[in-house]
């Protein structure tokens, strides 16, 4: 077996090998130039076909990066409107907050004037004297409680109101109207 040096190390190789080819990952390889070859005529227009395919990409590309008049008056239109919208619904949106301020300062307005009207209710209600009108009723106007051939009883279909298609008999020849303007 024949020995020979490779990186500081002592390998044997068997004698079978006389060209003296050293193998292993770190051996370069001498005179390894790779054959050239030539590419067939199908290759040859399918590559050339190719590159005019990817030129033809590229100045499509270039163009569709280039805004011509027509796309710039689209985008302004797209802008301005997209504005005109903004602006009219800030508008109705600002509308819409004072008809709500309105229309709460109305509600406020209108609780004040039924508490008011309440007020004033209750201080007329409470000046009247029921005891004093029923004794000038009674004793003045001569009212007497009706007896029972007198009081008329009906029912009603409808519970809301009550209409009068004729008149109502009256029991005395003197009304009560002639009584109150005698005194």
């Amino acid at each position: 077996m024949g020995r020979k040096r490779l990186n500081g190390e002592n390998r044997q190789y068997p004698d079978s090998n006389p060209s003296g080819y050293i193998d292993g990952n770190t051996v370069r390889k001498l005179d390894t130039v790779p054959e050239r070859v030539q590419p067939s005529k199908e290759e040859y227009d399918l590559e050339k076909e190719r590159k005019s395919r990817m030129r033809r990409i590229q100045r499509k590309r270039e163009k569709a990066k280039e805004m011509d008049l027509f796309s710039v008056a689209w985008l302004v239109l797209a802008v301005g409107v997209t504005f005109i919208v903004c602006v009219k619904y800030l508008s109705v949106q600002s509308q819409l907050t004072v008809t709500t301020k309105e229309i709460t300062t109305l509600e406020n307005e209108i609780l004040a004037l039924k508490e008011e009207n309440k007020t004033e209710l209750d201080s007329i209600t409470s000046d009247i004297d029921l005891d004093y009108i029923y004794k000038v009723a009674t004793e003045k106007l001569g009212m007497v409680h009706p007896d029972k051939n007198q009081v008329v009883s009906y029912k009603s279909t409808k519970s809301d109101s009550v209409r009068q298609y004729g008149d109502i008999p009256s029991g005395t020849s003197e009304s009560i109207i002639s009584k109150i303007f005698q005194d």
